[in-house]
């Protein structure tokens, strides 16, 4: 009975040690969220603010978004905190991707005002819905579209669009953001959206999403992550290489031209994975209206049928679940 006592004495002696040491490890309400954009010069930064002030969306457009000096070392020379938004991090894995950052101020300062304008007022309203910040950069590298982490870019290489991580959404092709039209720069926002919400989307909307596939693909053959070649050196063509992609539901191939330097001779177009297409998707919901959208692809009844399926998709998606 004693040795019961005692040990009981000490496991509660250690419980109260240990609420203790919790109540010392609270949040003291000194600590700086390096994430919050600082009030600085120049049109980038300062639009970037003011988007932070009226939003609570941070935009970057360095990878380092913060150094904080941390003391000295033995030397007595500073030490300093970089903070770094990691293009490819996640909690399990790390994605290999490369980036390229911009050095055009007209470039960033639309690149912010599209994002302002088109991407901000069409997040989720919850909190778990959004992304932490936003990356702006001049080219985004991913292997979804061509880019190898040994080999670099492939001959069918393109730059992605966008790029999902824990801290936050990369954002690509600031190269080009000043030549786009409008409807390109909506769909280059669409593009952000879709790639915010798509792993949402498929895993709580799994089973509404069987009717989106089932436009594409049939019992007797899948269409989706296919790949049509064209053997230019002996003329082999298989059937689908000369098919429009709308005519299958797609709105775009993913990737098209030779996927290696040893085999030039190989000429592919590749149709897009369920990810990429839902993404595509859910991109054109939020570029086009349903009347923009039958004007620009009303010939193709597949891809009328999965935008309505889409957007029925999104519409149960806010409704059930991303509710405050």
């Amino acid at each position: 009975m004693r040795k019961f006592l005692f040990v009981y004495s000490v496991l509660l002696q250690f419980f109260l040690m240990s609420c203790q040491k919790e109540d010392d490890l609270n949040p003291s309400g000194m600590d700086t969220n390096l994430f919050a954009i600082q009030n600085k010069t120049g049109r980038f930064n300062e639009l970037a603010y003011q988007i932070y002030q009226e939003t609570g969306v941070s935009i970057f457009v360095n990878d380092t978004v913060a150094k904080v000096e941390q003391g000295v070392d033995a030397y007595g020379n500073p030490r300093y905190h970089y903070e770094i938004f990691a293009v490819g991090y996640n909690i399990f894995t790390t994605s290999p991707t490369a980036i390229a950052l911009s050095a055009d101020t007209n470039a960033m300062v639309e690149a912010a005002r599209v994002i302002e304008e088109k991407v901000i007022p069409n997040l989720p309203r919850k909190r778990e819905y959004r992304p932490y910040a936003i990356l702006l950069v001049d080219t985004l590298s991913t292997p979804t579209y061509g880019w190898n982490s040994t080999a670099g870019r492939m001959p069918n290489y393109r730059p992605d669009y966008a790029y999902k991580s824990m801290l936050g959404i990369t954002v690509g092709r600031l190269a080009d953001i000043l030549s786009m039209s409008t409807d390109e720069k909506s769909y280059w926002a669409g593009m952000v959206l879709g790639t915010n919400l798509v792993e949402r989307i498929t895993s709580l909307c799994a089973e509404e999403l069987e009717d989106f596939y089932v436009i594409t693909d049939t019992a007797a053959n899948s269409f989706y992550s296919q790949k049509y070649y064209w053997n230019t050196q002996n003329g082999l063509i298989q059937p689908l290489y000369n098919a429009d992609p709308k005519d299958l539901g797609f709105l775009d191939w993913m990737l098209t031209g030779p996927d290696r330097y040893t085999t030039m001779q190989l000429l592919y177009k590749n149709t897009p994975s369920k990810t990429v297409d839902v993404t595509m998707y859910i991109a054109a919901i939020y570029a086009y209206s349903e009347e923009e959208f039958r004007i620009k692809y009303g010939s193709y009844h597949k891809c009328v049928e999965k935008y309505m399926v889409m957007k029925n998709i999104l519409s149960y998606f806010k409704n059930k679940y991303d509710i405050e």
